[in-house]
């Protein structure tokens, strides 16, 4: 971590964390009180997430403009992604296998019902544009601040549970959610880039949506 990101985040308070969860919250309130057909497969649902990221992102950008800037300068080496893409490849077969012995159709209908724009209005925003707001925004912000003033191990455990708890209308999957949240963190930590992080989330969703696909 250099100076300038360092100086960035000792700017940034917890207490800033709080309130971007906040502005996350009457988003998704304004959300629920003016939408009433709430889908996790739905664009409507998906852009809802990337406006609450967006609004997140934009009061702790405003707070401090050198975090992001400096996160998003840094490079990334090749070895790291390719092997945090080998990883996630490998805790990917069981699910492989889970999808080959069960009827899921149900449970992504609404997906599959969609056309052709549709499907790949979802794609674009669910496997790359979600993944680049939450790494911003999980990693680079509240990882990075927690990190900052408290130490390692707590910056991963915060930052990974503010992770699940945003994806908490994935229950059945919190497991799987929980262990995406700390490869994530990890391999941000040890290639000290914000685009290995990115780009090993965007596989993970491109991943789980072709696999989908293939065997639903």
């Amino acid at each position: 971590m250099n100076k300038v990101t360092l100086q960035a985040y000792n700017i940034i308070t917890v207490s800033d964390i709080f309130v971007s969860s906040f502005i996350m919250f009457i988003v998704f309130l304004f959300y629920v009180i003016f939408v009433t057909n709430i889908s996790d497969t739905s664009i409507i649902h998906n852009l809802m997430i990337v406006l609450m990221y967006i609004a997140a992102i934009l009061y702790l950008h405003l707070k401090a403009p050198t975090t992001l800037t400096a996160a998003i300068s840094k490079r990334t080496h090749l070895k790291y992604l390719v092997v945090g893409n080998i990883i996630i490849t490998i805790l990917f077969i069981p699910y492989y296998f889970w999808l080959k012995n069960n009827n899921v159709s149900e449970v992504f209908l609404k997906l599959y019902e969609m056309n052709t724009v549709s499907k790949f209005a979802y794609l674009l925003i669910a496997c790359f544009i979600i993944p680049l707001l939450e790494e911003i925004l999980f990693r680079c912000y509240y990882y990075g601040i927690i990190k900052t003033k408290y130490g390692l191990v707590p910056g991963i455990l915060v930052s990974v549970l503010l992770f699940a708890g945003m994806h908490i209308y994935q229950s059945a999957n919190m497991l799987d959610i929980l262990i995406q949240g700390i490869i994530y963190t990890v391999f941000f930590e040890i290639s000290n880039s914000i685009k290995c992080s990115i780009i090993l989330h965007m596989y993970n969703n491109s991943l789980w949506f072709l696999l989908t696909f293939l065997w639903s």
